[in-house]
Parts: structure tokens; C-alpha cells; sequence
């Protein structure tokens, strides 16, 4: 353990991070005795600093868990980001945005990942290619199709009686990512996505607030001017929070 820690602390010094530890290492390290599997650290979110941060911790290996975002970032290579195969706790929570006529679980795939007809069956991979104009991340896509006619054609009628049968059938073109399918099947109404999709309703909240101040979405671009205007609203926030507990009568009971 002490060996892991030290590998973190060496990477962040050597990159002039500005950081503080806390948590249960902080109390380790102080003398307590105290078993702990995790490092907390606090870091300066001045953006430069934050940005050596990220490329430290992207260097040693290291990346987010989990996230939440807003349904504008509901994109296979957000839930490819985060998906890892030896933790399914590991996942991006975004809303479903119901882009290309499906809605959230609609869309189906079999064991081996591919997606499954309006009659149930799986389509097979007809070729794939690099696409690199329908979305801003190059990436290789795939057609998948009707099972009945590929890979060879059959005098089976469609089971599903499907309007596309005379036209040869189902298609369906999409990244052969595995965030493709994540986007369809992640199951939004378990306690674990809303638990870290909270916390996206939790910075909402403070959004909210901000809009009652009259500070929400200025125009800046400057990273130094945004991050003082985070501080600015944490400031406002607090104060506004102490004055409504000055205001408040006292206790006598």
C-alpha cells in the first residue's frame, strides 16, 4: 500500500500539481493506525492545475468511475469511456435521448452483442467501415441485417411481418463500440444510476441558484475568468444561506 501511494505522490510532485491529502491516508500519515483502501486528495481546481492533475492521473492509469451528464452527452463513446469489463459498477449516467426512433431498452442484443430484429433474432455483421463523418469521434461502424437473408438467403418469411421485409429486410447501422449498446441497455430505473445521477440533480440545485442571482451562463471563455465565477457563486450561495439563518427568530424552547 505504502508503495502505491508513494508511486501517486512522486507522479503529481513531478508535475507541479498543487494538492492535498485527506481521508483516511491523511490520518495514516499523521500516526493514526487506521486500515484504508482509498486516496483522497483535495486539488486545486485552478485549471492549469487541474489539467496537469488529469494528465498525471491519465499517465499512472488512473480514470473516473463513474460520471453523470445532461442527455445532450447520451453518445456510445461516453458510455465506452467509462464501461470496464471487470466492473460493471463502472458506468457513465446519462438520460436517454431517444435519437434515432428508439426509446431507452427498446433496442435489444443477444450474448455476443448484436442486435436483435423486430422478430427476436439476431442480426449478423454484414462489413464495417471507418466512419468519420456521422459524429465528431472517428470510430468504426457496422451494418447489421435481416438474419434471413444474410449470410445466406433463405425462403423463410419475416415471423414479424416487418414492412422492410420485400426491401431486404432489417437494418441497422451503428459503432460496433460496446458504448452502442451500453447507451440502450443500461438500466436507468436502478439504484445505481440514480444514485450517481443525483449527483448531477445535486449541481443542478446549485445551477438553480445561480440563475436566481442573475450569474448563470455569462459569456466567458477565459478558464481563469469561469473558475472565479464558480467561486463567486459559492460565495453568493453561502452568504445568502448565513443571512437566512440571521434572519431567523431564536430559539427559546
Amino acid at each position: 500500500m505504502t508503495m502505491y501511494y508513494e508511486s501517486v505522490f512522486k507522479a503529481l510532485q513531478e508535475n507541479n500539481v498543487r494538492y492535498a491529502v485527506a481521508g483516511g491516508v491523511a490520518l495514516v500519515l499523521h500516526g493514526v493506525v487506521r486500515f484504508t483502501a482509498d486516496l483522497d486528495l483535495i486539488v486545486d481546481l485552478e485549471p492549469e492545475n487541474l489539467s496537469r492533475f488529469v494528465h498525471t492521473m491519465s499517465g499512472l492509469g488512473y480514470r473516473p468511475r463513474n460520471a453523470t451528464f445532461d442527455a445532450a452527452f447520451d453518445a456510445w463513446y461516453v458510455y465506452a469511456y467509462f464501461y470496464r469489463a471487470d466492473d460493471p459498477a463502472a458506468f457513465a449516467a446519462v438520460p436517454f435521448s431517444e435519437k434515432g426512433g428508439f426509446k431507452a431498452g427498446q433496442r435489444q442484443f443477444d450474448a455476443q452483442g448484436l442486435p436483435l430484429c423486430a422478430a427476436g433474432r439476431a442480426m449478423p455483421l454484414q462489413f464495417t467501415f471507418t466512419d468519420r463523418t456521422s459524429c465528431r469521434v472517428e470510430h468504426e461502424r457496422g451494418k447489421y441485417v435481416c438474419p434471413l437473408r444474410f449470410p445466406e438467403k433463405t425462403a423463410d418469411p419475416c415471423p414479424a411481418q416487418h414492412k422492410t421485409w420485400l426491401k431486404g429486410g432489417c437494418t441497422a447501422m451503428m459503432p460496433t463500440s460496446i458504448g452502442a449498446r451500453l447507451r440502450y441497455t443500461l438500466d436507468r430505473e436502478s439504484a445505481a444510476y440514480k444514485q450517481v445521477y443525483n449527483q448531477r440533480t445535486a449541481v443542478e440545485r446549485i445551477n438553480s441558484q445561480a440563475v436566481a442571482l442573475g450569474i448563470e451562463r455569462p459569456h466567458l471563455r477565459n478558464g481563469a475568468a469561469i473558475a472565479n465565477l464558480n467561486t463567486l457563486i459559492y460565495l453568493l450561495i453561502n452568504l445568502r444561506f448565513l443571512q437566512r439563518i440571521r434572519q431567523k427568530p431564536p430559539n427559546n424552547a
